[in-house]
């Protein structure tokens, strides 16, 4: 795709209610908006992964309220699935919203990748230092967007996360 010397942007936004949240799969219905968004495959992809991570937590920690300890033990990724299908069956409230912005130019661009949740929050800062321990059973998503984006922010609240990624 070549570009002029002139910026080009645009926006998506879609929010899923709880109804939604339980049958709807992010990743086809954005797809498709990836493509027209950001230029080459390789960062397409790395921008759906990091979208995958930010939404996955945001209904799973935010809406659903489940914690990451369940997936510790022996088991303990059965425990938290089974928990996690559980929760969505009963959900009767909540919601995530994501929003999509991307800017282009014969320079590069970027995409900013929003995600919020209805959820009570937590703390940012226990996201800011997350172990990477790739043993470990929870804590890898927030490292691999932290390390794949330029930025990673956090609300106060802790219910919305704003990562950009440029090219």
């Amino acid at each position: 795709m070549e570009l002029s010397d002139e910026t080009s942007s645009w926006r998506y936004s879609v929010r899923f209610d709880s109804a939604a949240l339980k049958r709807a799969d992010l990743v086809p219905i954005v797809t498709p908006v990836m493509e027209s968004m950001v230029p080459a495959q390789e960062l397409r992809e790395v921008a759906l992964t990091v979208l995958g991570e930010l939404f996955t937590n945001a209904l799973d920690h935010g809406v659903l309220g489940l914690s990451s300890d369940l997936k510790h033990g022996d088991g303990g990724l059965e425990r938290y699935l089974s928990a996690r299908t559980e929760a969505l069956a009963g959900l009767s409230v909540g919601s995530v919203a994501v929003s999509l912005h991307s800017e282009q130019n014969a320079g590069g661009g970027r995409i900013l990748i929003k995600v919020e949740d209805s959820g009570p929050g937590f703390t940012p800062t226990e996201a800011s230092t997350p172990s990477g321990d790739s043993s470990k059973p929870s804590g890898r998503g927030i490292s691999l967007v932290q390390h794949l984006g330029t930025s990673v922010d956090y609300n106060e609240r802790g219910n919305e996360v704003e990562a950009v990624l440029s090219w």
